[in-house]
């Protein structure tokens, strides 16, 4: 079954930019929102769209082929399962959930209705990212012996349109925290590096933003294969930053997610390569290659490269941080 017919839950700015993205890809599929109260569509999107409904019986009833969980990260898995139990295609946003507790009962569901379920990692789209894995997986830096990434912006800065007090990722109750919020880090860095074996974490506020989540976290990893991992993330930084190192046996592969650059550093002092030019990536792009993945797996013509389990194991690396700043000590998963 392919994707006919879109239902997308909820209607903040990822969602708006799938609706369009949809429309640029696939001009003819219908699309329904589902929101959970009842206003005004902007005009931008009342134009794209064939509806829009607050009764999830309703959107049950349409019969969507494939439907988009875009709201805050508590909500995930209750928005998705009835759709998922039908048999419909789920591409949910990032975190997969708000804990792991539920989980299971999601995969569960997509395996019953037999739908491809996807957590949308949208940095494993970047072209600028994949240049970067494509370097370190052909071993251009050698045997990956550590991994490093940082990302962080002042929490006001992020959606200067909405409060930051009023955004999930101020909110415990929604989901929120920098942990859950950054997650792409973990994901990329697990892509990156492999399976993550153990954490030990430090979490803490250190900013006096009205939040009850943590702002700052910092993880210190081991992979399967011994390699190790540290990565910092933050809602507290004034200026922006995003960016990983690989450090290989024979070099380090250098990425910044902010000006798309990845570099790599020959060993010895032998000069630095431009494997991927700053400057020349369309942020839009890879959300548009994300859609077109997704269209594949929903037509069959794909799996999902991050599945439902990729995103319980970027939440099992997430707990395990938790745990392991509660008690002070290293967390075996």
């Amino acid at each position: 079954m392919g994707a006919e017919k879109i239902l997308v839950v909820g209607l903040g700015s990822i969602a708006r930019r799938h609706i369009a993205n949809i429309r640029q890809l696939r001009p003819s599929t219908a699309i329904m929102v589902l929101r959970h109260r009842e206003a005004v569509l902007p005009d931008a999107v009342a134009g794209q769209v064939e509806g829009v409904t607050t009764s999830v019986e309703d959107a049950l009833a349409w019969r969507p082929d494939a439907v988009l969980i875009t709201g805050p990260s508590s909500m995930h898995v209750a928005s998705a399962i009835p759709f998922a139990s039908c048999g419909a295609h789920i591409l949910i946003e990032k975190p997969l959930s708000g804990g792991m507790d539920d989980v299971p009962l999601l995969l569960d569901a997509c395996r019953q209705g037999g739908g491809v379920v996807m957590v949308a990692y949208n940095f494993r789209f970047s072209s600028s990212m994949r240049r970067f894995r494509q370097a370190a997986s052909d071993g251009l830096a050698g045997s990956i012996l550590h991994v490093r990434a940082e990302a962080g912006q002042y929490l006001p800065d992020w959606r200067p349109s909405t409060p930051y007090r009023e955004s999930v990722s101020a909110r415990r109750a929604l989901g929120g925290g920098v942990l859950l919020e950054l997650s792409h880090e973990i994901d990329y860095v697990r892509w990156l590096g492999g399976e993550v074996t153990s954490v030990s974490a430090q979490l803490g506020k250190l900013s006096d933003l009205d939040l009850d989540v943590e702002d700052t976290a910092d993880l210190l990893l081991t992979f399967a294969d011994g390699a190790t991992g540290q990565l910092h993330v933050d809602m507290i930084q004034r200026k922006p930053a995003r960016y990983c190192k690989v450090i290989g046996s024979e070099g380090t592969l250098r990425w910044d997610g902010i000006t798309g650059e990845v570099l790599f550093d020959r060993p010895g002092g032998a000069g630095t390569e431009v494997l991927h030019s700053a400057g020349g990536e369309d942020r839009n792009e890879m959300y548009v290659e994300e859609m077109k993945h997704f269209f594949a797996c929903c037509d069959g013509r794909a799996e999902p490269q991050a599945s439902g389990r990729d995103g319980a194991k970027v939440l099992e690396i997430i707990e395990a941080a938790r745990r392991s700043a509660q008690t002070g000590t290293r967390v075996t998963l």
